[in-house]
């Protein structure tokens, strides 16, 4: 019989999750429109996500490998304060320079609650419900991730970006309030089924990143270059093409991916994971494209349902190919080498992304896009695929292979 997966503490966390990945996603969309606010331009906007995922990046595996010698809740706290203090501070923020500093060093708490958010969720899911699990976790992730930035756009248009800031900040310590509530696996208690020798063995094989997350990570890195453009550009790039009220892109990405992902574990048991991570990176590509032939709102809208479709399954679905054929005493540095390729692909998106846009006009970004989803499939049938069956760490998801 399946363990349970709904119990009180996943309830707890989930809304600890909720509150905190709201706090983060009603930042991402205006920020770079508070950095041309300021006096900064098309550069300096994709400057400030991708300054912010390059700091992330860097601290990530010091907390993955944190997480996995020290615990989980000193990190996640620490983190969730540091995220909601620097929020606050966006406030005194009057120049570029300033607000690129404070950017980058929220990264730093970024990297600590979310690397940690994970590492719980794998804790707390039991190993016959992964794929449901992260599909779960990853629908709160997207649901914030889209709302929020309609949020955050409604509180600058209907008062100021300073409300955006008090607000951000509340939902961060909501976060913590919860997160506070949250029962934490001990950090000693994944070494109880391990004699002293492989104890040992553990310890001398350790390392900042797990190599078993590779072939994943680099794979999620081209993905996130897509989530870079659309995250950073969608709204000046629909600007450009006279639509303004280019908010109902993220209402009807939310609306997809909520159901794509209601029914993932559904949809990978008749296609297996391989055929859903294939479809997933199709409609990916298709979104891509359909954007760079955007010129009305419908068009938009095809593609922010093409979007949900592919990344509504893909991200939890990856998330738990990683934590499932990882060793279990390495989970935080495993969420931490995943979320890296995250981080970095986000980077480069936003930062190239400024600079093509700058030279070549916004379009051009989603021709690059659609080929990174192209790149992350030809990966994903070379180097991982293939490999994943002769693991045995997690039986069930290897059934899905």
């Amino acid at each position: 019989m399946a363990k349970k997966l709904w119990t009180g503490n996943f309830v707890l966390f989930i809304a600890a999750a909720g509150a905190i990945f709201m706090a983060s996603s009603m930042m991402n969309s205006p920020l770079p429109m508070y950095a041309m606010h300021i006096g900064g331009n098309n550069m300096s906007a994709g400057m400030v996500t991708g300054l912010f995922a390059l700091s992330s990046c860097i601290c990530r595996p010091i907390f993955g490998n944190l997480l996995d010698k020290k615990g989980r809740c000193l990190i996640l706290i620490s983190g969730i304060i540091v995220y909601g203090l620097l929020t606050f501070s966006y406030s005194w923020t009057t120049t570029i320079f300033s607000l690129l500093v404070v950017r980058f060093l929220q990264g730093a708490g970024m990297s600590a609650y979310s690397t940690s958010l994970g590492t719980v969720a794998a804790d707390l899911i039991p190993t016959e419900r992964l794929v449901d699990g992260f599909g779960y976790y990853s629908l709160i992730q997207t649901f914030s991730g889209s709302f929020g930035p309609m949020l955050g756009l409604y509180l600058v248009a209907g008062s100021s970006y300073h409300a955006l800031f008090y607000i951000a900040t509340a939902f961060s310590f909501a976060g913590l309030i919860i997160a506070l509530f949250l029962k934490y696996e001990k950090k000693d208690s994944r070494h109880f089924s391990l004699e002293p020798s492989e104890i040992i063995k553990v310890k001398k094989k350790a390392g900042v990143f797990e190599k078993s997350a590779v072939p994943i990570t680099v794979a999620v890195f081209f993905i996130s270059i897509t989530t870079g453009t659309v995250m950073t550009f969608i709204m000046p790039f629909a600007s450009s093409r006279g639509i303004e009220s280019i908010g109902i892109y993220f209402t009807f990405n939310a609306a997809v991916v909520f159901l794509s992902r209601m029914f993932l574990s559904k949809l990978v048991r008749l296609l297996k994971i391989s055929g859903t991570i294939s479809a997933g990176l199709l409609f990916l590509a298709a979104s891509m494209v359909t954007l760079y032939f955007a010129d009305v709102l419908y068009l938009f809208l095809l593609a922010a349902i093409l979007n949900g479709l592919g990344s509504g399954v893909l991200f939890p679905v990856f998330n738990s190919l990683v934590v499932g054929f990882c060793p279990k005493e390495r989970k935080g540095a495993a969420n931490a080498t995943y979320y890296v390729g995250i981080d970095i692909g986000i980077g480069v998106g936003s930062v190239i992304g400024g600079v093509i846009s700058q030279k070549a006009g916004y379009a051009s970004l989603y021709i690059l896009s659609a080929v990174c989803a192209v790149v992350a499939y030809l990966i994903y049938h070379s180097a991982i695929r293939g490999s994943l069956p002769g693991n045995k760490q997690s039986k069930i998801v290897q059934d899905m292979v």
